[in-house]
């Protein structure tokens, strides 16, 4: 065990690594036939050339690269953690852009690169429930650069016929080829300018619940039951999220 650690240590270990990740997940959706559910709302922010928020569990982010059909910059956050290290190196073939951090480990540093981001014009993917949980509960982050930027959120979710579910804190839905796939996007959500912190809680408690029905339908439509959501209590406590006034510098 400590040796494939020190091994995840390398920068050439990661690398291959990573170009693994990506080949099997080029695999899965080549092998695999798709469907799509809520395209309009995507591409209506596309067409109107408009960047968003995408939202997602930390659970459904492994087909990700192939929802984004804009060949507009996409950067996603991701954790300094050795597993987040490995997601980068993956989602850049697909050319995905990264920032680290999180809720714990340079949370005011990441938030405010995704609000410059943001700020740019370029569209930012965020796993509300990410790095550590608890499972498909949002926190607040996306909701704060939302309101303090006037992008809209939209959630974003799959499902598919053949899968494992992996005994991790997300669950983490892994695909196997030669299934039947179904991306669904979720309406835009507009959240007001500058809220205050009751105004997050309302429009994050809203982004929870419009993520997991949709997550729900994707699933049902292939059968499956519910990946049950995590209580409050689950997961590593991250410390409060940065307020609006500390990510405004």
């Amino acid at each position: 065990m400590r040796l494939g650690k020190r091994l995840l240590g390398f920068d050439l270990v990661q690398r291959l690594l990573g170009a693994l990740i990506a080949f099997y997940v080029f695999l899965v959706y080549r092998t695999s036939r798709w469907s799509i559910e809520g395209h309009e709302h995507p591409q209506a922010l596309w067409a109107a050339d408009k960047n968003f928020i995408v939202g997602f569990w930390h659970g459904r982010l492994m087909m990700l690269p192939y929802a984004w059909e804009s060949r507009r910059p996409f950067t996603q956050l991701n954790s300094g953690h050795r597993d987040g290290i490995l997601s980068i190196r993956a989602q850049a073939h697909f050319g995905f852009k990264a920032i680290v951090g999180s809720a714990t480990v340079g949370a005011l540093t990441a938030l405010r690169g995704l609000l410059k981001t943001v700020r740019s014009g370029n569209t930012i993917g965020m796993a509300l429930d990410g790095p550590h949980g608890p499972r498909m509960r949002a926190k607040p982050g996306a909701v704060t650069i939302a309101s303090k930027t006037g992008v809209p959120i939209l959630p974003l979710t799959f499902s598919a016929s053949r899968r494992r579910l992996l005994s991790s804190w997300d669950r983490f839905f892994l695909l196997t080829p030669f299934s039947r796939g179904h991306f669904a996007w979720g309406e835009p959500i507009y959240v007001p300018k500058d809220l205050d912190e009751a105004g997050v809680e309302r429009v994050r408690q809203e982004l929870e619940a419009r993520l997991n029905a949709l997550t729900l339908a994707a699933d049902a439509k292939y059968g499956h039951g519910p990946v049950p959501q995590a209580g409050p209590e689950e997961g590593k406590k991250a410390r409060r999220a940065p307020s609006p006034e500390e990510m405004s510098g």
